[in-house]
């Protein structure tokens, strides 16, 4: 089990992910080399992160959408990136914790909604299914890529690149997603 983490079987793995790619880079040489008992302390912040983005975003997209939810986290997730390629120590963890947990529970409880929102009523559990195992296949690919991508090149590299992949979802998401809710436009 990681440092840290609670048990493996009750915690979604992209929050896994986060934990392990902030206890790495803090860790190494680059984010300070911090002692493990120092990283698990920083890890408090991720469940203020976490309840920042499940009650915050939870909030306010049942007040005006979720499409922001999931720019939240798209956002929270390049601010970790950033953090990681540009910082070290033990406030560099703290933030990095904290954007991480943001970044998964906006995330979450914005996907959950949009698809409860979004689905035809007659088919709903097909619907959530399939929404659900459209993203779970990619991020479990992602995830063994990313491990190659780090074994063979380094964590610099594999940061720089999920920095690009997530500020390119973030422009995307800003640009080119409406809000489930709003009504299209009538020609």
């Amino acid at each position: 089990m990681i440092p840290g983490a609670t048990d493996s079987r009750k915690t979604r793995p992209n929050t896994i992910h986060a934990h392990t790619s902030t206890r790495l880079h803090g860790c190494g040489a680059a984010g300070g080399g911090l002692s493990d008992g120092s990283i698990v302390a920083a890890g408090a912040a991720m469940a203020v992160g976490s309840a920042a983005g499940n009650l915050g975003f939870g909030w306010f997209g049942d007040r005006f959408g979720h499409r922001i939810g999931d720019i939240a986290g798209a956002c929270a997730q390049a601010a970790t990136l950033a953090i990681l390629l540009t910082t070290s120590g033990l406030w560099s963890s703290v933030l990095c914790y904290f954007c991480a947990g943001i970044c998964v529970n906006s995330t979450f409880v914005s996907h959950s909604n949009v698809l409860y929102e979004t689905c035809p009523h007659d088919h709903r559990v097909l619907h959530i299914t399939l929404g659900n195992m459209a993203l779970a296949i990619p991020m479990l690919l992602g995830g063994l890529l990313a491990g190659q991508i780090a074994a063979k090149w380094g964590l610099r590299l594999l940061f720089s690149l999920d920095l690009l992949l997530s500020l390119a979802a973030a422009a995307w998401l800003i640009l080119a997603v409406r809000e489930p809710r709003e009504k299209p436009a009538q020609s």
